[in-house]
């Protein structure tokens, strides 16, 4: 994938890959929300679930199940995160997150997801297993 390329120190950058990898993965509910529990049961507070799996989502990885949607969901789903976080300008610099080459590899990774490129296959799921 020719991803969007953004700068290094903006401050939207981080919420950005979050919110885009949150868009391309889809987690299993039923497992996400048995996971939560757990870690509920151990002391954790909502609160520091929610940070842990913005900061660190190492444990959610290993233990829920990710699936890419559909062409027809996952281009909305990016399309979104790339309407919000795009424009967005950093308080230092005022610039935004994008620039005009950076739209241009959005709208081009936009298109393969519409030829079906970046999703899974049917029945298939590629993110369920952790090796190694």
């Amino acid at each position: 994938m020719d991803r969007v390329k953004v700068p290094v120190k903006h401050e939207a950058k981080k919420a950005h890959f979050v919110a885009l990898r949150d868009a391309f993965l889809v987690w299993n509910p039923k497992k996400m929300a048995e996971l939560e529990e757990r870690i509920r049961d151990s002391g954790m507070t909502d609160e520091e679930i929610q940070a842990q799996k913005y900061f660190n989502s190492r444990l959610f990885r290993d233990c829920v199940e990710r699936k890419v949607p559909s062409p027809r969901i996952l281009y909305w789903r990016v399309r979104a995160v790339y309407v919000m976080y795009g424009k967005m300008n950093d308080s230092k610099t005022q610039k935004p997150l994008f620039n005009s080459n950076a739209w241009k590899k959005a709208n081009n990774v936009l298109k393969d997801i519409l030829q079906g490129y970046y999703s899974d296959p049917p029945h298939l799921e590629f993110y369920s297993k952790r090796l190694g």
